[in-house]
């Protein structure tokens, strides 16, 4: 007990909290947006996620302007790593902590750090975690804040693979389900919330009295749950999203790990409503592991090609609207990479989209190219949109992403080919269509081989899989060599 009032004595005596979360929506729309449209899928998303037990001892961040530093290298880095080795001992996990004082550091330059109190962005601290990497904790630990940083290499093992953009302040839909598909993908997300006065209501003396009552034998239901006021904004607050529980509160909350230390909301957790997540939170990321080639992992892909050819409406599509496919032999054509054909012959003018789907995380591209022209086209990502090609775990996506936006065949007739490219890793994929197209003369298959060589996975080590009359499969076998299969269609253009 004297430990208790002792903490108490101490927290009621401190000054406020900082926050430090700077936002500006046109530096967040310079980040790639993953794939988060009314064409992903989100019905296949569990009820509830949880990776409190992958989270670092919660931190205090004092009255510095620190949240985003601590948000993303010492909860988000350290739990990326921690589920990698799947250590769940929490003195284990602190081994594996990073430094949020280096990357404060390293974000603000010693002539306007003013005292740590200036706010940092989301966008320059996973910059300098994807592009430089950061201490450890134990290199550098809190107490080193606003210190020169510490004269040390820097590992690279320490640095993320990348980063995407779920929402900002400009393009807010989807907010819960497309943080709700992250959380899904056992990724933590760092989040700007716009908060309130009231959030301090989660405070030592509410901690306090929650372990009175529960020793008592009494339980709040609403415990640790935040309760924003709107009347009552203030500033904006960086936090670590690790969980979600869709009938927390019989409405769905998402789970945060705060910056204000134990002795605060649940242990240092604390609940947000969906519908106020809606409201309050005004930018979220996704970060990645730099990850080895997986082997020892299967991993697989489908594609469908929708065509509204049945007629059925070109706006309504299912599994009916899905072309009849077969599995190529490859004697018949030259071309050996060509897994599959359509049946039916598409006339011009034939409306279509395409459904991907992937079980593990890749990196999609998808080009075409008629034989006549012989000039290979990049679809999907589109740059101009400054969408993501990179797909996290059980995703499905519908192309074009946006519904309202019609693909139409026409153009030279004859036959197309599309190459869909399931990836392991990031490409320069302008890089390789230029190279692509230096190759006029050859096939798409030789053009393939020629340009992406060993970062093929041998054909050996892929089972295309065409049972499926509507639906075009592989699976890639484990302890594969290469990071890229090639799934080419092609159909005659009448």
């Amino acid at each position: 007990m004297k430990k208790i009032i002792f903490v108490l004595v101490f927290f009621i005596c401190k000054t406020g909290f900082g926050q430090g979360l700077n936002l500006d929506p046109e530096l967040a729309e310079t980040i790639p947006q993953k794939a988060n449209s009314d064409s992903l899928s989100f019905t296949q998303l569990p009820a509830k996620v949880d990776m409190t037990k992958y989270v670092p001892h919660i931190i205090d961040q004092g009255g510095y302007d620190t949240c985003v530093p601590v948000s993303t290298a010492y909860y988000m880095r350290t739990i990326l790593e921690a589920i990698g080795k799947n250590i769940t001992d929490r003195d284990k996990i602190d081994e594996l902590r990073y430094s949020p004082s280096y990357l404060y550091n390293e974000i603000l330059p010693d002539s306007v750090r003013n005292d740590c109190e200036g706010g940092t962005y989301f966008e320059d601290a996973l910059e300098v975690l994807k592009t430089k990497g950061v201490l450890r904790f134990a290199d550098q630990d809190y107490s080193d804040l606003c210190k020169p940083n510490k004269d040390l290499a820097v590992p690279e093992s320490s640095r993320i693979a990348d980063y995407v953009r779920l929402f900002s302040l400009i393009d807010d839909n989807y907010k819960v389900l497309s943080t709700k598909k992250a959380l899904s993908e056992n990724t933590p997300v760092v989040v700007g919330l716009q908060t309130t006065i009231n959030i301090d209501e989660l405070d030592v003396l509410t901690w306090l009295w929650h372990k009175i009552i529960s020793f008592l034998g009494f339980e709040d239901p609403e415990f640790a749950l935040w309760k924003p006021n709107d009347n009552d904004l203030q500033g904006g607050h960086a936090v670590c999203l690790v969980g979600y529980d869709n009938d927390k509160f019989g409405k769905g909350a998402f789970k945060a790990v705060n910056s204000r230390g134990y002795y605060w909301g649940d242990d240092g957790f604390f609940w947000i409503l969906y519908s106020d997540y809606e409201r309050l939170a005004k930018q979220a990321f996704q970060a990645y592991l730099l990850e080895d080639n997986e082997t020892g992992f299967a991993f697989s892909g489908e594609v469908s090609y929708l065509t509204n050819q049945y007629g059925l409406p070109t706006d309504k599509y299912s599994q009916e609207n899905e072309a009849k496919i077969e599995l190529n032999d490859s004697n018949s054509l030259a071309d050996s990479l060509v897994a599959f054909r359509l049946l039916d012959s598409l006339a011009d003018n034939t409306v279509f989209r395409y459904s991907v789907k992937t079980d593990t995380r890749v990196f999609l591209y998808v080009l075409d190219e008629n034989k006549i022209e012989r000039v290979t086209n990049l679809i999907f990502p589109n740059y101009m949109d400054n969408i993501s090609e990179d797909l996290g775990k059980n995703t499905k996506i519908i192309l074009p992403l946006n519904s309202n936006e019609i693909w139409k065949l026409g153009g030279t007739k004859g036959q197309e080919y599309v190459l869909f490219l399931f990836s392991k890793k990031p490409l320069d994929i302008y890089s390789y269509q230029v190279k692509l197209n230096e190759n006029q003369n050859l096939s798409l298959s030789e053009k393939l081989v020629n340009v992406f060589g060993n970062e093929l996975i041998p054909m050996s080590q892929i089972n295309y899989d065409g049972r499926d009359p509507r639906k075009m499969k592989f699976l890639v076998n484990k302890d594969y060599e290469g990071s890229l299969v090639p799934l080419i269609l092609t159909y005659q253009h009448i």
